[in-house]
């Protein structure tokens, strides 16, 4: 299984302080994966809807970098690619696996859909811990 990515939500993008400790805590998320055998394939910071941006250039532009994409009309929290949009008084951490190996090992050879409905809950759950 692979990390596809590790998703920052924060409150306001505009604030360096969140921006900050968003870049390091996605940071130190993918160190402590990656230490233990997850590639991980982004890391990504999302965050309040595109109506309330002020500055679209700056907006680009946060922390001498060019940062991810611009999406629109998708619901609030979600934390995937293409799409990513945080909008919350708090900050959230979103984990977007890539387990296709898990969903084959499940559904290999089992007899019915329940079987391997069951089979992948464990194998998820025990992987999620």
């Amino acid at each position: 299984m692979k990390i596809r990515t590790v998703t920052v939500g924060i409150p306001d993008a505009f604030s360096r302080e969140q921006l900050r400790f968003a870049v390091d805590f996605s940071r130190r998320c993918q160190s402590h994966f990656e230490a233990n055998g997850y590639e991980v394939q982004t890391t990504r910071i999302i965050s309040q809807a595109w109506e309330q941006i002020p500055n679209v250039d700056r907006a680009l532009e946060l922390d001498g970098r060019i940062i991810f994409a611009a999406t629109m009309n998708c619901p609030p929290n979600t934390p995937f690619f293409p799409a990513g949009y945080w909008q919350d008084e708090g900050f959230n951490l979103g984990i977007g696996w890539q387990a296709a190996d898990l969903v084959h090992e499940a559904f290999a050879e089992a007899p019915d859909i329940e079987v391997a409905s069951a089979r992948l809950k464990t194998l998820m759950e025990h992987e999620g811990h």
